[in-house]
């Protein structure tokens, strides 16, 4: 059994905390979709269904939400980096 080192785990920790920083500064819409899609691997038809909208709105908040994540990530990214 191969055992993690501690920093291994601190590591994972701050990563996590990190994503969930930026999901929660997202704006709802585009966070449940995020959560739905990525999180709890719902199809889009699922998402349509739970969230009782378009299936073409789905993928448009899912686009939408990607794209305000990524723009979000590389922000943090940024600042750790100066």
């Amino acid at each position: 059994v191969s055992i993690p080192p501690p920093e291994a785990r601190l590591e994972s920790q701050e990563l996590s905390q990190r994503v969930q920083g930026v999901l929660d500064d997202m704006p709802l819409p585009l966070r449940e979709i995020l959560l739905l899609a990525y999180f709890q691997r719902l199809s889009y038809l699922q998402i349509a269904d739970e969230l009782e909208i378009p299936l073409g709105t789905v993928k448009s908040r899912l686009h939408s939400a990607v794209a305000t994540f990524a723009r979000k990530w590389k922000l943090i990214a940024e600042t750790d980096v100066s």
